[in-house]
């Protein structure tokens, strides 16, 4: 063993950070009193001396204490390193007990004061490790903060050991980093302390301390101003040193450390995290220069899922989706056998494809590659290694390296999972959302199924049927919408044909052609005809003389004169760029249905959360012109507990009422809108209960047999409904309709009816009227009623 000066500054370990006291770091200013002391060992060898049996090793002992004995110094605490200069070999002698001489080859292991920073002594192989500038950066659990924790838990469990009567283990899993100068690698190590050469002493009486503290302080031992607060620093001092010794684990750290990497999230799609998996890929096979590419594939190799799931660090960069799939590369190559491929120089092949001569243009000229396969033995995508020099790359790479492969290969197929999971959940979300009130017969069913298929069974999925629910139906629609919209198209065609007039008479007064003139006239006849009726036809027409023929013709006339141009442009600046037509008053009514819309669907989804606390129950709404919505409520909809009619009538009362606070809002709503529009309301009563079934192909509920057609059937005309012998709409705006069949329900009505009309929701007049005979359905009733929107709605 080769001893290090006594007073040789350089420190060799760093806390890695760790500050948790209130300055600098733990292992710098630890609060307890430290003083170096080989009493301690001393006092253990003459001990172990007398009980020694073999008359060599006791021997040898001896003649260590006998040489101490003649030192003073060594008997006594050391406060002044300097008086330890003249007995440097004498303190090398003492401490090949603890550093046997056998070892000091290979073994690494130093001395230091108890809880202090400066190595007083190192092993000639640590003292090689570390040359000059080299340091240790401690971790505990991989957490560089928790050092100054434990060190100051170490201290203090001595101290309950000692004096309180406790038998703690003061070891904890420290590991060290090693950075050189000019060296790109970090190396790991596993550190052990040898705590058996350290005393603690009291300087002033002994804090009392009850069990519940102590309970407290073990309980919670990285809590360290408890513990400093309890066993208060200036009550102890320690004497003695500890010996530290290190066994090197930079392969298995590595690897720990790209295990647990690669469990993060996104670790496979981000590139700053890819980098991070190279340098730790690096560190594990102790190649500072290699480069490491991932790329997620599908079965045959083309990139196509790299794109999908963002798995793409292909050595190469941005490559095509087939690059991987190129006959006869060196990436189908490693598909065809069972063992990663090592091309040590590319250089060397006999026959090179594209791909090989971009990874030379790329700098690579030593490549591993491994096809990733699933636990199912389908190719999941590539792992890449590449290194600049010819032979960097070995068969002995390649076996380190193939310990990595699988964890790459779980890090691609949860990335695929994940993605999956959302797009599935974006899917249920947006396109087939299963209500929380049926979604637990889903569940079951689809818990059935699997029991069916561990059993070895094929299975088949049960259907969805609710038994015996009844329907609540209303409507808040956009009054004469159809009407509306056509105007709005035809309000801007004519819009669009004035300015499209006006361009061509000014472009003919610059370029006397004859087209100009015919396409002038024909622009003319299309307003002439527009102005005296409008259909979808003459939309489709116009539509397709302005795309098709008007729009080429001035970008050609451009052509001929810059005036011509600057005209042109100004035309088609007055255009929407989206759609290339004149596109403001047909803007204007689809932005103002886009408004109601939205309104009323928020408004209904936000008054359905508090209906679903009163009952459970099925709810869908569907956007067109306004909006619809159904609610089945029943027994069967319910995973526990009892239906009641009773409960029927709280939830057709909410309806009422929410269709009353729909219709007052859009009246207000009505003053935003770019476009005014006015809405009807209509709800319609069925009081026999229906059986719905859920249709896989619709992936929607609806009803289930013969007998429950007629709801659908009603559901469907009565939106056209007249009053019976004229040709008054029976939805207007402004006003609710309640279409009845059955004389229990307007008795019902009319109660809710009167009730709202105390509250000032509707006005006191109530309708009664009969429904005008629908295709199919006769017998239809109606109240009809004018709700109460203030007059702050009715202006303007």
């Amino acid at each position: 063993m080769t001893a290090i000066h006594p007073t040789s500054p350089g420190p060799a370990v760093q806390p890695a950070g760790a500050s948790t006291p209130e300055t600098g770091t733990a292992l710098e200013i630890m609060p307890y009193a430290s003083r170096l002391s080989f009493l301690p060992l001393i006092h253990h060898l003459k001990e172990q001396a007398s009980r020694e049996e073999r008359p060599g090793r006791a021997s040898l002992l001896q003649f260590i204490l006998d040489k101490v004995e003649q030192a003073p110094v060594l008997l006594q605490p050391v406060d002044n390193l300097g008086a330890l200069e003249s007995h440097v070999d004498l303190v090398d002698l003492l401490l090949s007990t603890v550093f046997p001489d056998g070892q000091e080859a290979f073994s690494l292991g130093r001395a230091f004061k108890p809880l202090d920073v400066n190595a007083i002594y190192q092993t000639e192989a640590l003292r090689r490790l570390l040359r000059e500038d080299g340091c240790f950066e401690y971790c505990l659990d991989g957490q560089p903060d928790r050092v100054s924790s434990f060190i100051i838990n170490a201290a203090c469990s001595i101290i309950l050991n000692k004096f309180y009567g406790q038998a703690l283990k003061v070891e904890a899993p420290l590991t060290a980093t090693l950075r050189l100068p000019g060296q790109a690698l970090e190396r790991h190590f596993k550190c052990v302390h040898n705590l058996s050469f350290i005393d603690v002493l009291p300087v002033k009486p002994l804090p009392k301390l009850s069990s519940r503290q102590i309970n407290q302080l073990v309980n919670d031992p990285m809590n360290w101003r408890q513990w400093l607060e309890y066993l208060p620093p200036d009550r102890f001092e320690f004497q003695g040193f500890i010996a530290e010794y290190h066994t090197e684990i930079t392969e298995e750290a590595a690897l720990s450390r790209i295990r647990y990497q690669l469990l993060e999230k996104d670790v496979v799609v981000d590139p700053q995290k890819i980098a991070h998996l190279e340098e730790l890929v690096r560190t594990a096979l102790q190649k500072p220069a290699i480069r490491l590419g991932l790329s997620a594939t599908n079965e045959k190799g083309n990139l196509c899922s790299a794109r999908k799931y963002k798995v793409a660090h292909p050595l190469l960069g941005q490559v095509e989706e087939d690059f991987f799939q190129t006959e006869d590369c060196i990436y189908q190559q490693a598909l065809q056998q069972q063992e990663p491929l090592l091309v040590e120089d590319l250089t060397q092949l006999e026959e090179a494809t594209e791909v090989e001569a971009e990874l030379l243009n790329s700098g690579i000229r030593s490549i591993i590659i491994f096809p990733l396969r699933n636990k199912k033995g389908k190719l999941a995508g590539f792992l890449e290694l590449g290194a600049a020099e010819a032979h960097a790359l070995s068969k002995v790479t390649a076996l380190k390296a193939a310990e990595l492969a699988p964890l790459f290969t779980l890090a691609i197929e949860r990335r695929r999972e994940e993605l999956n999971n959302e797009v599935e959940a974006i899917i249920r979300e947006q396109y087939t959302t299963l209500h929380p009130s049926v979604e637990w017969q889903f569940l079951e069913n689809a818990f059935a199924l699997l029991e069916e298929r561990s059993k070895g069974r094929k299975g088949t999925a049960r259907p969805i049927v609710f038994k015996e629910v009844y329907p609540l139906y209303a409507q808040a629609d956009i009054v004469n919408s159809s009407n509306i919209r056509n105007a709005a198209i035809q309000a801007d065609l004519l819009d669009n044909l004035r300015r499209l007039e006006k361009a061509l008479l000014a472009i003919s007064g610059l370029l006397p052609f004859p087209i100009v003139e015919q396409f002038l006239f024909r622009a003319r006849e299309y307003a002439s005809c527009l102005r005296e009726s409008f259909s979808s036809n003459d939309e489709s027409r116009v539509m397709e003389f302005l795309r098709q023929e008007a729009h080429p013709l001035l970008r050609q006339m451009g052509q001929h004169s810059p005036e011509a141009v600057r005209l042109a442009e100004a035309y088609f600046r007055q255009l929407d760029p989206r759609l290339g037509v004149v596109y403001n008053k047909r803007k204007a009514y689809e932005d103002s249905v886009a408004m109601i819309n939205e309104y009323i669907s928020r408004h209904l989804e936000q008054e359905d959360e508090a209906a679903q606390e009163m009952l459970p129950h099925y709810f869908e709404k569907y956007k067109t012109d306004g909006v619809e919505f159904e609610i089945y409520a029943g027994q069967s909809l319910l995973p526990k507990g009892q239906f009641d009619i009773l409960q029927l009538s709280n939830l057709r009362l909410w309806q009422l009422m929410a269709m009353c606070t729909v219709t007052r809002q859009l009246a207000e709503l009505k003053k935003q809108l770019p476009l005014p529009l006015d809405t009807a309301q209509m709800i319609f009563v069925y009081s026999n209960p229906i059986d719905i079934r859920f249709r896989m192909d619709e992936k929607r509920f609806d009803v289930d047999g013969a007998y429950n057609i007629r709801y659908e059937i009603i559901k469907k005309r009565v939106d056209k409904a007249l009053v019976d012998g004229t040709e008054e709409r029976l939805r207007a705006p402004g006003k609710l309709a309640i279409v009845y069949a059955a004389e229990k329900d307007r008795i019902e009505y009319m109660e809710y009816l009167r009730f709202l009309a105390s509250r000032k929701l509707i006005l006191p007049d109530i309708e009664e009227l009969p429904i005008g005979k629908l295709q199919g359905v006769e017998g239809l009733r109606a109240l009809r009623v004018t709700v109460d929107v203030g007059e702050q709605c009715c202006e303007g």
